[in-house]
């Protein structure tokens, strides 16, 4: 069997140092990441102003860290893009376009091919069949500069966003084309009320990514794989049984203090069952 790439999303940056976390965090956090046990972690970019930062230095600062501690990174999202989609107006705004593409300039720097995650919220206003299609057309903007860098978008979709269920997601990223894909973020799938241990059989390979947390199904929490009641040895055969070639990255949102224990637990228990796969 391939080698298993365990890794952390940013809530444990976010946890750990609140949402504006620096790349300078991301360096100092990553020998405890090694320690417990990790080999991969995200990054991200939660407010737009933040880019310049990640340009000037940050880039560099994370890969020489990451190198350092022979730590890869497993995605990198570009969290202040929610804003870019939040509603109809913002849809048809350029908010969002050239932003990326300074994104797809840090991910040069980091010298990282790994796909870029586009989150999308809770949607306000009605989901309509022309929302869907101006979305989709900002999108394949966003994907052709992508494609054009050799690197792969990844959307991540939130309950309320504007396409959901996992058959609803494979419209939309089939309708964005140029290898679009999708972040399994297993809260918002199982909160918006869907089961998530089907969505690598109708989703497979387009599955490029994970978030991996736990919550009953009704509140969208980001708890330790194991306090709710998502089905994760089902959940890994079926993402196995689909040819998932991703890391397993935990996102557990928690107090500072709770960070490497709850992180250090989650690990535990979703290797021990993949160890048994």
């Amino acid at each position: 069997m391939r080698g298993i790439k365990y890794g952390v999303s940013p809530a444990f940056f976010i946890s750990k140092f609140g949402e504006n976390f620096t790349p300078k965090n991301v360096c100092d956090s990553l020998e405890v990441l090694r320690e417990l046990g990790f080999t991969c972690f995200q990054g991200e970019i939660v407010f737009d102003g933040d880019i310049d930062m990640w340009l000037r230095t940050g880039a560099k600062q994370v890969r020489g860290a990451a190198e350092q501690q022979q730590l890869s990174m497993s995605q990198f999202v570009a969290h202040f893009m929610m804003e870019a989609f939040k509603d109809h107006e913002s849809v048809l705004s350029p908010f969002g376009i050239s932003e990326m593409e300074q994104v797809f300039e840090i991910l040069d720097l980091l010298g990282a091919n790994i796909p870029v995650t586009v989150p999308f919220g809770r949607f306000l206003g009605e989901i309509s069949e022309q929302v869907f299609s101006d979305t989709v057309s900002k999108m394949q903007k966003i994907a052709a500069a992508a494609e054009r860098k050799g690197l792969h978008l990844s959307v991540e979709i939130q309950p309320g966003a504007v396409a959901q269920g996992a058959e609803g997601i494979l419209r939309f990223i089939n309708a964005i084309g140029y290898q679009t894909g999708y972040n399994l973020d297993t809260g918002h799938a199982w909160a918006s009320g869907h089961i998530v241990e089907r969505f690598p059989e109708l989703l497979g390979k387009a599955i490029l990514g994970s978030h991996l947390c736990d919550n009953d199904g009704k509140t969208n929490l980001s708890l330790r794989p194991g306090k709710g009641s998502i089905n994760f040895p089902l959940l890994f055969k079926e993402l196995f049984r689909s040819g998932y070639q991703g890391s397993f990255d935990l996102e557990i949102s928690c107090r500072s203090d709770e960070v490497e224990i709850e992180y250090s637990k989650g690990l535990e228990y979703i290797k021990g069952f993949i160890d048994e796969m």
